[in-house]
């Protein structure tokens, strides 16, 4: 069916070339491709509608393909753009993809090569695209739990707060977050605990000992971000499940940060520094 086909412009001078790469992608039955000579037609057929990849010779007349790619990555970042060239060139190549290219298929064309760069192009466009509708869902998550604990966190607004208000903050807090196992109740009152306990021995004043307390129950607010597969799996994370679980410190600083509250611009900077270590092997920055 056509509603199946993945739609593809070839932006290809050559009208040799530009029929071959038609060719083949309608022999394969699940491409409907349009083919352009020009930047500009190909901004025109751009601009009309949305394609899941584009394929682009490098060389090509008025504005290069590498400009085009520019302007795809830039504009249309739910296109994967794939280079189709006679240029073999190791800087070329380099900057293509450093522009934003999904994949870079030298002349002549070998079938196989330039439909499983195709196919590997869908397929990481496709995750990029699930990637960002999440974020996006993330994003709006944080909205409407940074106005819950900006409601748990209300009672902050005095001085120095009586050690029972101090628990019932925590209290509520836990429940605000709702989040997963490792961050109950009991996790968080630790963490207040120790981190009161250390604010004691460097000798911090009875105002800022409450401040501590209380701003670094908000350590792991970011991990409202992290997917429940990653944050409940049982066994190692991957080098990409960390990366994204890596990102909970960031998350929990943009929640926090640009706040009147003392103790939220406080847990600002301790949910953005609590992973890093003395030797500078820490993140998210890496201080020492």
């Amino acid at each position: 069916m056509d509603g199946e086909r993945s739609h593809i412009p070839i932006v290809e001078d050559d009208d040799e070339g530009r029929l071959l790469l038609v060719r083949i992608l309608d022999e394969e039955g699940v491409y409907e491709s349009t083919a352009v000579a020009s930047v500009a037609e190909a901004r025109r057929c751009l601009q009309e509608r949305e394609y899941a990849a584009i394929l682009i010779d490098v060389c090509l007349p008025g504005e290069s393909g590498i400009d085009l790619l520019a302007y795809v990555h830039a504009h249309h970042i739910d296109t994967a753009a794939i280079m189709v060239t006679g240029a073999n060139d190791r800087e070329l190549i380099d900057e293509a993809f450093a522009s934003g290219a999904f994949g870079y298929v030298v002349k002549p064309y070998r079938v196989g090569e330039l439909l499983i760069s195709l196919l590997n192009a869908l397929h990481r466009r496709e995750l990029e695209m699930h990637s960002r509708a999440h974020m996006r869902e993330l994003e709006e998550k944080v909205v409407v739990r940074t106005s819950a604990l900006r409601q748990t966190l209300a009672p902050l607004e005095g001085a120095l707060l009586h050690p029972i208000s101090v628990e019932e903050v925590i209290e509520r807090l836990s429940a605000a977050l709702t989040v997963r196992h490792e961050e109950s109740g009991a996790h968080i009152r630790r963490v207040s605990e120790y981190s009161a306990l250390l604010a004691d021995r460097a000798g911090l004043t009875a105002s800022e000992h409450a401040k501590v307390r209380l701003a670094s129950a908000l350590h792991d607010v970011g991990k409202i971000g992290v997917p429940d597969a990653i944050l409940q799996k049982p066994g190692p994370l991957t080098v990409e499940q960390r990366s994204v679980m890596q990102r909970h410190t960031l998350m929990g600083h943009k929640l926090l940060e640009h706040s009147d509250s003392a103790v939220l611009t406080l847990g600002a900077v301790i949910a953005l520094t609590h992973h890093e270590r003395w030797d500078g092997s820490g993140y998210p920055v890496g201080l020492a």
